[in-house]
């Protein structure tokens, strides 16, 4: 019994220390989420774009999996607005996330017949220019339903996934890459974009998407965005003073400002 009693014990001692530690790991990302400022990047919602060409953002040649994270920040409501984009110049297979005209946030994929693999929508008015920085967060691997979901501000959404073509590919190392626009120059971003993270991975949303926001904040994702899975992403845009167009993630390269869009004025 004395045994029992003493193991009893240090059970209770174990535990209180792990919780301790938790508890001290959650302190510390939360105050490196409210000391960290991110900068952010304006469109004007005419004629203001980033536009990579070429091959500077490669990502894969094919395959069915693919995270985005990001903070937008829109100023008007109503209207369909790209904040990414990206295809082999105005034809092909695409995919693309944006602000649809009900003020849902939606990813849509096709593949070169073109035929629709991805398309999920957030609900409706998620994404007014009365809510301020939103944090969106999807992370998908198209082989199985059971590997999708969407965060909204740090929590799961409602999301209806109209179309998840198991056998899809999506096609992620196109010719161009366009932020604030679409293929066409149409469609236009109206607000602020922030830490714009892409990847041709899946990051389980529910294991990675807490290390990306904490109380609401943003949280530093290290130089080359590398923080939160321990691999750089293939597209990591800080949008820095002065370097609007600069890819800070694995695939290098700098994009052309367009417009110019400028610095953005507010933070997430």
């Amino acid at each position: 019994m004395k045994r029992l009693l003493i193991l009893l014990a240090l059970l209770v001692v174990v535990l209180s220390v792990h919780a301790d530690r938790r508890r001290l790991l959650t302190v510390r990302n939360q105050a490196s989420a409210a000391s960290y400022t991110a900068s952010s990047i304006e469109f004007s919602g005419v004629n203001q774009n980033v536009t990579f060409s070429g091959s500077t953002v490669t990502m894969s040649g094919a395959g069915q999996t693919m995270t985005i994270s990001c903070w937008l920040n829109v100023d008007s409501d109503g209207g369909s607005m790209y904040a990414v984009m990206a295809r082999n110049g105005t034809s092909g297979s695409l995919w693309r996330l944006y602000r649809h005209t009900d003020n849902s946030i939606r990813v849509l994929a096709q593949d070169s017949t073109p035929t629709t693999i991805l398309d999920a929508r957030c609900s409706a008015n998620v994404l007014e220019a009365a809510d301020g920085w939103v944090h969106f967060y999807m992370s998908v691997d198209l082989s199985s339903t059971g590997n999708r979901a969407i965060y909204i501000n740090g929590s799961s959404a409602s999301v209806t996934w109209t179309t998840y073509n198991t056998a899809g590919v999506l096609a992620l190392d196109r010719t161009h890459l366009y932020i604030g626009t679409d293929d066409a120059n149409g469609n236009d971003y109206d607000g602020t974009i922030a830490e714009l993270w892409i990847d041709d991975a899946y990051w389980p949303a529910a294991t990675y998407a807490s290390g990306f926001i904490s109380g609401g904040n943003p949280v530093n994702l290290g130089s080359d965005g590398s923080t939160p899975t321990g691999s750089a992403p293939d597209l990591y845009m800080k949008f820095v003073s002065g370097s609007l167009g600069v890819n800070s993630g694995a695939d290098g390269g700098t994009g052309t400002l367009n417009g110019p869009p400028t610095d953005g004025p507010t933070f997430p």
